[in-house]
């Protein structure tokens, strides 16, 4: 029995809208062609967590031919260890070993607060992955050991950082701050490891490498499936702009709707997820726009689905606002 749910938070993961999206695709796609593409080849090129993916593979939507990419390396990398049984084994014992010493500690200064405690466990932690990455970039191959301690470290902080966010500096090192969570005890989660461990595909069919070099490399009949980093809902939108679009710009959000329906045009069946942004332009016409550029009309090749989510506004859960999502599809 696979988990159908990954076993990492993301900041706009599709975790609580998986269901949702996968109606949505049955629905306005149900149609020979797109069944057959998905089961030919599903592409996912900005992997995150893998939460659609997970999903996706709990339904038995998925064929067993799957190319799974991100340009975080180190995700990709964690991906791998959770996918080699050997690996998850040794990960499990340190995950394990991770739960059961936050918050308390090992040792516990009399002095702090379980606060205070928790706070200098977490930035230790964070302190030890970031040499890990420092070692990385030294060009210098981590040991096995190290992998999965670095795996260990990325999922432990990926669990008690603030919403689930990944984000690094100019230099390359993880920056994000403790989450303040109230009882945080889904760091270690043996169940889902496993069954993600056997839902993800083999170990060369997950790869390291940006959006453009995976979707050059999806051939016509086969499906991909987007979940950028979001434009933000409007213009005064700071709290996506500084969370979910650091790092892919508007340029990058119109380069991505081009090259996507460039792709349509040749035969790919494409789906990609954003917010139903209001911004000058929309995500509508950015794609309306991208499509009519590929030669493609907009009217019989693009359909462009709302979905309203529910999302976190705070590191405590708090302020959840609802938004609306849409769920982007092109085909010639």
């Amino acid at each position: 029995m696979l988990a159908g749910r990954s076993f990492l938070k993301w900041a706009g993961g599709k975790h609580k809208v998986a269901d949702l999206l996968i109606e949505e695709m049955i629905k306005e796609h149900n149609k020979t062609d797109w069944i057959a593409a998905i089961n030919k080849k599903y592409h996912e090129p900005m992997l995150g967590s893998g939460s659609m993916f997970f999903r996706l593979k709990k339904k038995e939507i998925l064929g067993e031919n799957n190319q799974l990419s991100d340009i975080n390396n180190i995700l990709i990398q964690t991906m791998k260890i959770v996918r080699s049984k050997s690996s998850l084994s040794k990960l499990k014992k340190r995950l394990e070993g991770l739960q059961n010493d936050y918050p308390q500690e090992v040792v516990r200064p009399k002095n702090l607060t379980n606060m205070q405690r928790e706070k200098r466990f977490y930035y230790q932690r964070r302190s030890e992955f970031n040499r890990l990455i420092e070692r990385q970039k030294s060009k210098v191959p981590l040991t096995l050991e190290e992998k999965v301690e670095m795996a260990s470290l990325m999922i432990f902080l990926n669990k008690t950082c603030f919403n689930g966010l990944w984000r690094v500096n100019s230099e390359g090192y993880f920056n994000v701050p403790e989450g303040q969570y109230k009882n945080p005890r889904n760091i270690f989660q043996p169940k889902i490891l496993d069954e993600c461990s056997d839902a993800l595909p083999n170990i060369g069919s997950l790869k390291p490498q940006d959006w453009k070099k995976s979707l050059n490399q999806v051939n016509a009949g086969e499906f991909v499936y987007f979940d950028p980093p979001y434009l933000p809902i409007n213009k005064d939108d700071k709290i996506f702009t500084s969370y979910f679009t650091e790092g892919f710009s508007y340029k990058e959000q119109v380069e991505l709707a081009e090259e996507a329906a460039s792709a349509a045009s040749r035969g790919v069946r494409v789906v990609l997820s954003n917010h139903d942004s209001t911004g000058d332009p929309t995500i509508r016409q950015i794609y309306e726009t991208a499509v009519r550029k590929s030669g493609l009309d907009i009217k019989k090749n693009l359909t462009i689905v709302p979905i309203p989510v529910s999302r976190n506004i705070s590191c405590k859960g708090e302020g959840r606002i609802i938004v609306s999502e849409v769920l982007i599809f092109i085909s010639n």
